[in-house]
């Protein structure tokens, strides 16, 4: 793979080449509507209230194109009965969501794996001769920003089919087609086994933590703010963080954004103070918004171990402490008074809750990685 040093002196002005080619090709790459690459449907009557587990029928919902899917496909997680009306897709066609929460939805694409794959309204089929594969990336990545901007709608966001058929694609051989393809798969597959390997440790310390805090004999508990020592609620809001920032900028949720400069350092928790519950834990220097706590005990050890315990009753401090209309805010009187059983810091005990977090830390640094060279690619090889 080289960069094209003639990117922009293309034979043609009709044709293109992206910047990154594989070096073996070098012919230029052409042109055309979406519409000119296909031949489109549009989803059958399928909506939630028909997927059951029994179904003898493969199906795919618009929503799932945005929460469990993305390119290809390995494996469909619904099922429903045969009826009528049902709309059925062919191995290789390409789907997108026609409604989304937010613009850039819509812009999501996947492959079907196999014949007979029921799809649900709201999703747009394209059967096309290009490589599929090769077209999705195409759709979801260089395309993704242009196909947003044709969303329409507010609370739910829409897209026309004819406005999206109108999207112009550059397209190189098939041969090209086939090794882009390939290598963008590759990372896919990469990626999907790192996030595989993450879910299961997750799960796996979240087994540990609820044995180990289960068989915690009370002799007593404190209450939150006589074990933590509380930071001063910080002045930074979301809106100042940066793309190449240096350091890690704590955001609401599991945000994390980026800044030049950071305000603490060392090992702390990083609290939501709306929405639900969440707790992190910090490694060196960072800082953090106006709509997130920050707290610690008197060494690092402790400190990691009082935020295992808290992740593991946060489902409890979602429902109780979390309080008002629309967005919920933590009841801070309720949080600062929880209780923590008195032999929680077992410091022998905090050993193996290192061991997992550290594993998690380098297979989420090591996807985190992969994403970036795959986001690279997608700008790259594609025109």
């Amino acid at each position: 793979m080289e960069e094209n040093k003639n990117n922009n002196e293309p034979l043609n002005k009709d044709f293109k080449e992206p910047k990154l080619r594989f070096h073996k090709f070098n012919s230029c790459w052409k042109k055309d509507k979406l519409s000119e690459l296909v031949s489109c449907y549009k989803g059958g009557s399928l909506s939630k209230e028909d997927i059951n587990d029994s179904g003898n029928i493969y199906c795919i919902l618009y929503g799932e194109l945005y929460t469990s899917y993305l390119n290809k496909i390995e494996a469909i997680n619904s099922k429903t009965f045969l009826k009528e009306n049902l709309v059925l897709a062919k191995k290789g066609d390409v789907i997108l969501p026609l409604s989304g929460e937010t613009p850039l939805d819509i812009s999501n694409s996947a492959v079907v794996p196999f014949d007979g794959v029921a799809l649900g309204g709201d999703l747009l089929g394209l059967r096309t001769k290009l490589n599929s594969l090769f077209l999705s990336y195409e759709i979801s990545g260089k395309r993704k920003r242009q196909i947003a901007k044709l969303a329409q709608g507010k609370t739910i966001v829409h897209s026309n089919p004819k406005s999206l058929l109108n999207i112009v694609i550059y397209y190189p051989s098939n041969d090209e087609q086939d090794e882009i393809a390939a290598i963008l798969d590759l990372l896919s597959r990469k990626i999907s086994i790192l996030v595989r390997k993450i879910d299961t440790l997750k799960k796996y310390k979240k087994g540990i933590q609820n044995k180990f805090f289960k068989s915690i004999k009370i002799k007593g508990y404190k209450k939150l703010k006589d074990v933590a020592i509380f930071m001063p609620k910080s002045k930074l809001s979301a809106g100042q963080s940066i793309k190449d920032g240096k350091y890690p900028f704590y955001l609401s949720g599991e945000k994390i954004g980026k800044l030049d400069y950071f305000c603490l350092d060392g090992c702390y928790i990083i609290a939501n103070d709306g929405g639900e519950a969440n707790f992190r834990i910090t490694r060196g220097k960072f800082s953090y918004s106006n709509h997130c706590l920050c707290f610690k005990t008197k060494c690092s050890e402790t400190t990691k171990l009082l935020c295992e315990f808290l992740e593991s009753i946060k489902n409890k401090i979602t429902y109780i402490g979390f309080t008002g209309s629309g967005l919920k805010n933590i009841d801070r009187n309720y949080f600062l008074n929880i209780k923590i059983p008195q032999d929680l810091f077992d410091l022998e005990n905090s050993i193996i809750f290192e061991f997992l977090n550290t594993k998690i830390d380098i297979l989420q640094s090591e996807k985190k990685t992969l994403n970036s060279i795959k986001s690279f690619l997608l700008s790259n090889l594609f025109i």
